[in-house]
């Protein structure tokens, strides 16, 4: 699939999201209370969630005349994984504005057999090297009240990009690159009970701004259980698919998985 169309389709999936998530959370509201006497707040709740992403990776790398294609599932990364984290920051205020950081740090290593166009050249392996490094940032803008919203979220993300590329005797590359890109999305959380929710997440960035990242995007789905007012255990499912070129490689990375983690609120 080209850079083109997945534009195209998760645009107009963005556009469905953006369309029906406020008109889902009124309707979820049911018919609107009595409005409360209006007193002056400036009341912040702020939510910190170490998780944890099991996340499988493919990526299909290009140096010139030759290419390679590698996957790596979770259990294999484990094996080859320097160093992986990821921490979600949240402050909102009176429920209706905030902000976000979420971190995630990945790095990781395999080979494979190259080769030039649809043959393989026999004796002659890419060593690969991928360093994905990213900060999402931004504000929130909520719809509706906690338990039965839709968040705008808008924003941008920081990223590094680091390849290290060895072809047999014959090349080594070693190439980076950082940038900044605009980041838009949206979330819509609904308590399914008193213990249990279901939050439902996607965001779309990059559009070859500067030097970013052609383009990225990503959806998550989560189950959260409420073990007390203060504390949330979660378990879903994740996908990001990035693509990135320089002058003498283009790549396209997909990482995907499920993830567990805690959330804590105060």
């Amino acid at each position: 699939m080209n850079i083109t169309r997945k534009r195209n389709l998760m645009a107009a999936a963005l556009s469905l999201v953006f369309a029906f998530g406020p008109a889902l959370s009124a309707h979820a509201q049911g018919p609107p209370a009595a409005a409360p006497l209006p007193r002056e707040r400036d009341d912040w709740t702020f939510t910190l969630a170490p998780y944890l992403w099991m996340s499988s990776v493919r990526a299909d790398v290009e140096a010139g005349p030759l290419s390679a294609d590698t996957a790596v599932c979770f259990s294999d990364l484990l094996k080859n994984l320097d160093m992986g984290a990821q921490l979600r920051f949240e402050g909102l205020r009176n429920e209706r504005w905030g902000f976000f950081l979420d971190g995630t740090y990945m790095n990781l290593s395999s080979d494979a057999r190259a080769r030039i166009g649809p043959f393989r050249v026999r004796g002659v392996d890419i060593d690969a090297q991928f360093t994905q490094a990213w900060l999402d940032f931004g504000g929130i803008y909520r719809l509706g009240e906690r338990g039965r919203s839709f968040d705008i979220l808008f924003g941008g993300r920081y990223a590094h990009i680091g390849s290290e590329v060895s072809v047999g005797p014959f090349l080594d590359l070693d190439q980076s690159l950082d940038f900044f890109a605009p980041l838009l999305g949206g979330r819509w959380q609904y308590d399914l009970s008193e213990k249990w929710l279901l939050a439902l997440q996607g965001d779309i960035g990059g559009f070859g701004v500067g030097d970013a990242a052609d383009l990225f995007w990503g959806a998550s789905a989560v189950l959260g259980y409420r073990i007390n007012d203060r504390t949330m255990l979660g378990l879903g499912y994740r996908y990001y698919d990035i693509d990135y070129s320089t002058d003498r490689i283009d790549a396209e990375v997909q990482f995907h998985g499920p993830m567990i983690g805690v959330a804590f609120r105060f």
